[in-house]
């Protein structure tokens, strides 16, 4: 195999372009906005000093605010 792009990423490629083939992203989307958006809370509240106790609280609430 010479070419850069492997034959099978190409083929798949292609049946997604024909609509043989459809790939929902929307679950993977929403897990990765709420891992950076856990990530980004977490960070923030390390760099403004909060303690660990505190960093457990905001994700907690922000899991029952998401989950209701």
């Amino acid at each position: 195999m010479s070419s850069a792009q492997p034959a099978f990423g190409g083929m798949f490629r292609q049946l997604i372009k024909l609509d043989v083939v459809n790939v929902n992203t929307e679950p993977l989307d929403a897990g990765l906005e709420q891992t950076a958006n856990t990530f980004g809370i977490v960070r923030s509240l390390t760099l403004a000093g909060e303690s660990t106790e505190s960093i457990v609280d905001c994700l907690v609430i922000g899991a029952f605010r998401s989950s209701t």
